[in-house]
């Protein structure tokens, strides 16, 4: 699959091992014009590349592995991890250092295998990844 950008809502548009990113919150299923989700099975070192640039309000990650959202692109700047099978509706709720939500700061993702000794799901942190 790698990566596309599509019209739609709900979180089944989301397939199988992959992660999505919605322009609206709660999945685009509220009153939000936003309609476009970009669903991947793979990194995206710039999401701008692909129309989102900072617009993901909600995520699904059904990739069985760790998806890293990034403030920066090529996976740098503040991280946020969300472990398999998370789903949280609102990105804004997350906070970056600077007290930004993170609803409009995402540059880049990364799908991370999800270690039990290093980054835990939901951390936040200046240039974690690795």
């Amino acid at each position: 699959m790698t990566v596309q950008v599509i019209e739609g809502s709900g979180t089944a548009v989301c397939a199988a091992s992959c992660y999505a990113l919605y322009e609206g919150g709660q999945f685009n299923e509220h009153r939000d014009p936003a309609r476009r989700v970009l669903v991947a099975d793979e990194a995206v070192p710039d999401l701008a590349a692909h129309g989102f640039g900072g617009g993901a309000a909600s995520l699904v990650n059904l990739t069985g592995l760790a998806v890293v959202l990034y403030t920066e692109p090529g996976f740098r700047g503040e991280s946020l991890m969300f472990g398999p099978l998370l789903a949280p509706g609102e990105l804004a709720g997350y906070r970056t250092a600077s007290g930004a939500g993170w609803d409009r700061c995402v540059r880049s993702v990364e799908v991370v295998r999800a270690d039990r000794t290093g980054r835990r799901p939901g951390l936040v942190g200046e240039d974690a990844g690795g």
